[in-house]
């Protein structure tokens, strides 16, 4: 759990393996988290009409990112937010930092389908109900809304 190691392609220290969100919290990581999550601001209109109990409860979040990535150094920062901010178990996502290979050995990450990082995968019953691939196609609140809605 948040394992850390050089990347010659990134020419920087990644997180590699499993995280959780306390492991970009810390440096080299801290700065571009908590810039980007302090200036999102959450669009709570479309967050109240995400029935919240049924999301916080029965749905599941796999987070395929890299802290190497700029699209995820973007975007992971406001998910975190917009969950936070509707109460979701932050602790129970299941984050697997990749290489710039998208390889992460012990993580099961190779049958995951992953072509571009972010990826958000949403499921339920551990039956996948959508994804939200490199960055949103409206925004991160109306994309989540519309695959809970289906």
């Amino acid at each position: 759990m948040n394992q850390m190691k050089f990347d010659k392609v990134a020419n920087s220290d990644i997180l590699i393996g499993y995280s959780n969100i306390e492991g970009l919290k810390k440096i080299p990581f801290k700065e571009w988290f908590e810039n980007e999550y302090t200036n999102y601001q959450p669009d709570i209109e479309v967050l109240n009409r995400i029935d919240k109990e049924s999301f916080t409860k029965n749905t599941n979040i796999t987070l395929v990112m890299g802290t190497w990535c700029s699209d995820s150094q973007q975007q992971v920062p406001r998910l975190v937010k917009i969950l936070e901010s509707i109460d979701y178990p932050i602790n129970s996502i299941k984050i697997i930092n990749v290489d710039t290979q998208k390889n992460a050995n012990g993580t099961g990450v190779n049958q995951l389908d992953i072509i571009k990082i972010p990826t958000i995968i949403l499921s339920r019953k551990k039956l996948e109900i959508g994804r939200i691939i490199e960055s949103p196609e409206i925004s991160l609140e109306k994309d989540l809304l519309k695959i809970l809605s289906n």
